[in-house]
């Protein structure tokens, strides 16, 4: 997968010196990614992965149907990942030059022509190689070096068995496979890594925010999250797969360096290179707790969402579907008050008097003057109702004054 760069400072992270994003705004996005089928992936990717290592001994049925069945099946896994991995940060910013996309594995096996039938008869007496506009193997193309090439779109290892069976050149034979699968596990390994960075989001990262963090309506200090984190390492198990378990980041070498962002002003960095996101989650997301950008998951809509350093709530501010003006955090609102007003003796008798007023207003009993001066007065009462300033007697009294 991609490699990127990583600069940490105060509670941002800036990517390859461009994109700018808070601790943990990142993380985001990966916990309200559907996985279900990433875990699907990930399972047949492992399954595969054996499958399509090349074997200089297998037999010829499985050189010529089988194993290009595999190459196919796994190249489908491979580019339904890129379809999910290229559409998420930091990679939907920092992706490189379009042709590295697409056909990872088959581009790695069209290093190595001499393995597989192209179908192409060739004049001996023909010095230049002529390759046909495409055949039941593959097509003509041409290269980065703008060299004319066939690619191969059908992987038949006829000529590799044949090579095997005829006993001449094996060193060369030996070589070429040894680095057809160094080139195969390299690739295949690299999608086996993300995805297991990504699922370990759903099976880490969000039960230890939602069961050990986010343990009241506040943010921890140090010494909580020490704590809280102390009960979830300890609720880890050995077995099972490797995603589940926090684990801890790949060493990366840091150094640090000066950077200046848009201000312009010189700011000094920790960076890091990553080509893996597993480590980068986990080194943004121990920061994040230290700053105090810490995902949420919102009471209303159940999405993740980023708290941002001393402003704690349970609702996020995404616009509700069915009423756009809104948003998540108003409903809680209204929400609060409602209940407040259903159990509340105090604010049920503010509410019950504020309906009483609003009714005269809106019948031209009141003026909208009187309206608003009763409502500042009513507010006052019920704050030193609520401060014991006042017994509930004189303040349902006062409040119908």
């Amino acid at each position: 997968m991609d490699v990127f760069h990583a600069m940490f400072w105060n509670n941002r992270v800036f990517i390859n010196k461009k994109h700018q994003y808070f601790n943990n705004e990142i993380l985001v996005s990966y916990l309200n990614l559907d996985v279900d089928k990433l875990e699907e992936y990930y399972d047949d990717l492992r399954y595969l992965l054996p499958r399509v290592l090349i074997n200089a001994e297998m037999s010829m049925d499985f050189a010529r149907r089988d194993y290009n069945d595999r190459v196919r099946e796994a190249q489908r896994t491979l580019s339904r990942i890129d379809n999910i991995y290229l559409s998420l940060p930091p990679y939907d910013v920092c992706r490189s030059s379009s042709k590295d996309y697409g056909e990872r594995l088959l581009k790695v096996l069209n290093t190595y022509p001499d393995l597989f039938e192209d179908g192409i008869a060739l004049d001996p007496y023909d010095q230049d190689a002529y390759y046909p506009d495409s055949n039941e193997y593959g097509y003509s193309t041409y290269n980065d070096n703008n060299k004319e090439i066939f690619y191969l779109t059908r992987f038949d290892l006829e000529p590799m068995v044949k090579w095997w069976e005829s006993k001449l050149y094996l060193d060369d034979l030996f070589e070429i496979i040894e680095a057809v699968n160094t080139g195969i596990k390299n690739t295949i390994n690299s999608y086996i890594f993300w995805l297991e960075g990504v699922l370990r989001v759903r099976y880490v990262y969000a039960k230890l925010l939602d069961g050990f963090y986010h343990i009241r309506h506040g943010f921890l200090n140090e010494y909580e999250v020490a704590a809280q984190f102390e009960k979830y390492l300890a609720t880890e198990k050995p077995a099972g797969k490797t995603y589940m378990r926090l684990g801890s980041a790949e060493p990366q070498a840091v150094k640090h360096e000066v950077f200046r962002p848009d201000d312009g002003k010189p700011i000094l960095c920790e960076s890091y290179v990553f080509d893996r996101i597993g480590a980068f989650l986990y080194t943004d997301f121990f920061r994040g707790l230290k700053n105090n950008y810490v995902p949420k998951k919102c009471a209303n809509c159940g999405r993740w969402f980023l708290l941002p350093h001393g402003k704690y709530s349970d609702y996020c501010e995404k616009p509700l579907t069915d009423e756009p003006s809104k948003t998540c955090r108003d409903v809680s609102a209204r929400k609060k008050y409602d209940d407040k007003c259903r159990t509340d003796p105090v604010w049920l008798a503010y509410n019950r008097a504020y309906k009483a007023h609003y009714a005269r207003f809106m019948k031209k009993k009141m003026t909208n003057a009187e309206f608003e001066k009763w409502g500042t007065y009513a507010i006052e009462l019920r704050e030193k109702m609520i401060s014991g300033q006042l017994d509930f007697v004189e303040y349902e009294r006062l409040l119908k004054v």
